[in-house]
């Protein structure tokens, strides 16, 4: 049984592991189709509003192993950006080391 303990913070939040989120995303799910209202459900999860409908548009429909694949394509996707932002700030120096040497 859940017991409520208040709303979490933005950093409570993002504590989550993915199979515990879906978990309780679906526990959600399950308590809303049976009769209990948003409200109910939300102080019952001890969560924001904010975070059950982002729970609800990212995880609705999803099974465990979506879910846990989609967390680890983010992970993946955030190390690829960064890797271009440094291969673009590299050939932007050597440009500027080019255009340096031209003008010598």
């Amino acid at each position: 049984m859940l017991v409520y303990r208040g709303p979490l913070t933005d950093q409570e939040t993002n504590i989550y592991e993915t199979q515990e989120t879906f978990t309780r995303s679906n526990h959600r799910y399950f308590l809303c189709h049976g009769g209990g209202s948003v409200a109910q459900v939300i102080q019952q999860l001890g969560v924001t509003e904010q975070t059950f409908y982002r729970w609800r548009n990212q995880y609705g429909g999803m099974k465990a192993n979506d879910a846990k694949r989609s967390k680890e394509l983010e992970k993946e996707n955030a190390r690829l950006k960064h890797a271009v932002a440094e291969l673009t700030i590299d050939k932007q120096i050597l440009k500027e080391g080019i255009k340096y040497l031209e003008k010598l």
